[in-house]
């Protein structure tokens, strides 16, 4: 969906309808027509006044960097490089206007006209193309520098600390922003922890984590596609099962991730603790490692093979919708949403019941094919799950998607729903093949006949290995037992 809209803004930036230049981006795109500066502009760069809307006039460069931020992204997902080429040409255009300007003087420009358009645009525009190239290390980018070191963390959290000390309690008299309070350094620890960025209406970590709670401190010191380097420390005694969740690392890229002790602080961990490779196949992708506590450890990430962007990929998910139970059939139906542009085929869906232990046993299960989306709309398919089981009054009900993991889908994050569902007085399905499970149903006969088969040639060669014991030993006691039997007639 969004590299569809990042198309259209491409085409329009690319466009020179009014006289525009090639390459600026619009205010403003007037829908449905599609019409340059917005529905009945006088020209490209002005929007149309006095009819009480809010349309905005293209040289006050007014919430940009949503749309550069929306084209950035559609390259990051597609590796195309042609939506950056609306920036690339925005920064020529200033660069060219710059270089104009000292050959000429500061005559001023035609309202309008490219030179117009490049001194509106400077220096900002060519900053904006010069960091897209280094952190995607294209043609021209230059590499980037370390981000954080230990005494740039301790003079930005000082001076954070300095200022609340100073002005606490915080208080703001700003109107138009009531739902913030904003002082000097608020962003820093989100900065360091995460080796984001600051830009437009975004703020863009590299890396978040799970599993850590609050008992941890982490230090992101390079976040490059090619590289990363994070420090982290635990506050606490013994290992941590934890999540490394990437964010801006090259979609379809792979990657060795070493974790371990950097002995001499030249960013590369010396004492390896675990090694381990990856495909960033998407964004939010949790890569599991374990965080010894108590000690300071370093994690590295270098690409070792390059990606070609993100495929497409289904997304099923739980909406709103209740699930109905039938209890003349025994059956629970349930809604399943798919969030992604993929048709997703056989999605297994259960309901589980779940104790204080944790401990997981299915009470209905069904399987069912999804379509991708219906333009922007998600596709909405209802799924019949046979109940097998009831629960328990202690147990909690979940209701999961592909809980055995074999769909490849864009998040696995919105899998799972809790419930309350009255079971009650409902018929069990225990011998009856639920629709959609026949293949599974199939493959577990198969494996219990072999079980059987199994047990079935272990006993009889058991048998077999004894009754040859016991002849053995009847040929070697036979002799004594007939000539004793001789002697006694």
């Amino acid at each position: 969906l969004f590299v569809r809209w990042a198309d259209t803004w491409v085409n329009a930036s690319l466009s020179t309808e009014k006289g525009k230049p090639e390459g600026v981006i619009p205010a403003m795109i007037g829908w449905p027509t599609g019409e340059i500066g917005g529905i009945n502009s006088p020209n490209w760069y002005q929007g149309k006044s006095g009819d009480g809307s809010v349309n905005y006039d293209w040289d006050r460069q007014q919430y940009k960097e949503y749309i550069t931020s929306l084209l950035i992204t559609a390259y990051e997902t597609t590796l195309d490089q042609k939506f950056l080429e609306p920036m690339r040409l925005e920064s020529e255009l200033a660069s060219d206007y710059i270089q104009k300007r000292e050959g000429e003087g500061d005559s001023e420009p035609t309202v309008g006209s490219s030179d117009w358009a490049g001194m509106t645009l400077g220096q900002k525009a060519i900053d904006r193309y010069q960091d897209i190239l280094d952190r995607f290390e294209l043609p021209g980018g230059v590499e980037e520098d370390v981000l954080w070191t230990e005494e740039s963390v301790i003079s930005s959290c000082t001076k954070g600390y300095d200022y609340i000390n100073k002005c606490y309690p915080l208080m703001t008299t700003e109107a138009s922003a009531t739902d913030r309070v904003a002082f000097s350094g608020i962003i820093n620890p989100f900065l360091i922890y995460t080796g984001g960025t600051l830009g437009g209406a975004l703020l863009s970590p590299a890396f978040t984590y799970t599993g850590l709670g609050r008992d941890f401190a982490a230090m992101v010191q390079k976040a490059g596609m090619n590289e990363s380097y994070l420090r982290l420390y635990g506050f606490y005694e013994g290992d941590r099962k934890a999540g490394l969740v990437p964010w801006a690392l090259e979609p379809g890229a792979t990657y060795r991730m070493k974790i371990g002790i950097d002995l001499d602080g030249n960013l590369e961990p010396d004492t390896i603790l675990e090694e381990q490779t990856f495909t960033f196949s998407s964004r939010g992708m949790e890569q599991p490692f374990t965080l010894p506590g108590g000690q300071e450890i370093a994690i590295s990430l270098e690409r070792t093979g390059r990606g070609s962007g993100i495929a497409p990929l289904p997304d099923p998910a739980w909406g709103e919708e209740e699930p109905i139970v039938d209890r003349e059939e025994g059956t629970v139906l349930v809604a399943v949403h798919n969030l992604g542009p993929e048709f997703a085929g056989d999605v297994n869906v259960s309901l589980m019941a779940i104790d204080g232990n944790g401990t997981k046993r299915i009470i209905a299960q069904g399987k069912g094919d999804v379509d991708g989306l219906k333009g922007i709309s998600p596709s909405i398919t209802w799924i019949t799950l046979q109940i097998e089981n009831i629960p328990m009054d202690e147990e909690k009900l979940t209701l999961i998607i592909d809980k055995n993991g074999t769909i490849q889908q864009i998040t696995t994050r919105n899998d799972e729903r809790s419930i309350s569902l009255d079971l009650s007085e409902v018929k069990v399905n225990k011998n009856q093949t639920h629709e959609g499970n026949d293949k599974e149903n199939e493959a577990e006969d198969e494996n219990d006949e072999e079980e059987t088969n199994q047990a079935l040639f272990g006993l009889l060669t058991g048998s077999l290995v004894i009754l040859i014991a016991l002849l053995i030993t009847i040929n070697r006691w036979y002799p004594d037992i007939r000539s004793s039997g001789i002697k006694n007639k």
